[in-house]
């Protein structure tokens, strides 16, 4: 993931979220694994956030807003380049 950071942009991690929420949004809750793989896709997403934060210089979220599986891909995407474009 180091070659990630060093060439990335803000629009790539953005893409990345908005990839993990639609892995997030697509698990099966009957599976076995679902509990591992929903943790492990939103502490990736949680990381993502934090970096792009750091890349922008920006904060994205308020500790009252809703966690990371109740929003949808869209909208996550719309908030992230709200400000930039």
């Amino acid at each position: 993931m180091a070659s990630f950071l060093e060439n990335t942009t803000a629009e790539d991690i953005a893409d990345e979220i908005v990839f993990q929420q639609v892995l997030l949004e697509s698990l099966d809750p009957d599976a076995e694994n679902y509990t591992e793989e929903q943790r492990r896709i939103e502490a990736t997403v949680q990381d993502l956030q934090t970096r792009l934060e750091a890349l922008t210089g920006s904060h994205q979220g308020e500790p009252s807003d809703p966690p990371i599986g109740d929003s949808s891909p869209a909208s996550s995407l719309l908030d992230v380049f709200d400000h930039g474009m």
